[in-house]
C-alpha cells in the first residue's frame, strides 16, 4: 500500500492489465486512424475499488498533444499527454470535474500507480518522453499536484536505458550527442 499525495490519501494497485493490442478510433472525414495502447489500473482508493484507464499513443510522435480526461465520455483537458478515464464526479453540465475529495484522491493516486506500472512495464519505460507530463504543459492548476508528483517521482526511478542495457535513474544518466546531432 502506498501513501500518495499528502499522506491523507492511500491507494493500492489491486490489478494492472495491459490490453492486448490497441484501441483503434475509426477514421472519419479527413481524420487519420488513431491507435492507443491501453493500461488499466484497478485501485483501492478511500476504501473503494475503482479503475483508471490510460490510453497512450501507440506510435509516439515528437508532437505532444494534450489528451482529454474521460468519465466514460470526454470531459475536459488537464494537459496530460495521455487520455485518462476514471470514475470522476462531474458538475451537472459534464464539462468539468468537481473539486472534491474523491476526485482529489483519484488525481493523487495517478502518479504512484503510473510510476509503479512503468517499473513493471518495459514499453512504458522505453517511451518515457512521450508520456511523462511536463510541468509547463499543465493547463488546469487543479492538476498541478499530479504533474509535480510525476516529475518528482520519475527522478527517483530507474527509467533511463543506458548503452550498456541497464536502467538507471535520470541523475545517473549522461546524454551523449550522436554524430549529426549538432554538437560535433
Amino acid at each position: 500500500e502506498w501513501a500518495v499525495g499528502s499522506g491523507l490519501v492511500r491507494a493500492r494497485v489491486l490489478r494492472e492489465e495491459l490490453c492486448g493490442g490497441t484501441l483503434a478510433a475509426p477514421a472519419t472525414a479527413g481524420r487519420a486512424l488513431c491507435e492507443f495502447a491501453l493500461l488499466r489500473l484497478r485501485l483501492l482508493v478511500r476504501g473503494q475499488t475503482t479503475e483508471l484507464t490510460l490510453a497512450f499513443d501507440a506510435a509516439p510522435s515528437p508532437e505532444r498533444r494534450p489528451r482529454p480526461l474521460f468519465a466514460w465520455l470526454p470531459v475536459c483537458h488537464a494537459g496530460l499527454p495521455f487520455a485518462l478515464n476514471a470514475d470522476f464526479s462531474l458538475v451537472a453540465s459534464r464539462q468539468a470535474l468537481h473539486d472534491d475529495e474523491w476526485n482529489a484522491a483519484l488525481r493523487d493516486a495517478l502518479p504512484a500507480a503510473l510510476l509503479g506500472a512503468a517499473r513493471r512495464e518495459r514499453w512504458l519505460r522505453e517511451r518515457l518522453g512521450s508520456w511523462l507530463p511536463r510541468p509547463h504543459e499543465c493547463i488546469d492548476a487543479w492538476w498541478r499536484p499530479a504533474f509535480d508528483a510525476l516529475a518528482e517521482g520519475a527522478r527517483g526511478e530507474a527509467l533511463i536505458l543506458t548503452e550498456e542495457g541497464r536502467w538507471v535513474e535520470p541523475r545517473h544518466a549522461l546524454l551523449r550527442l550522436l554524430a549529426g546531432g549538432g554538437g560535433d
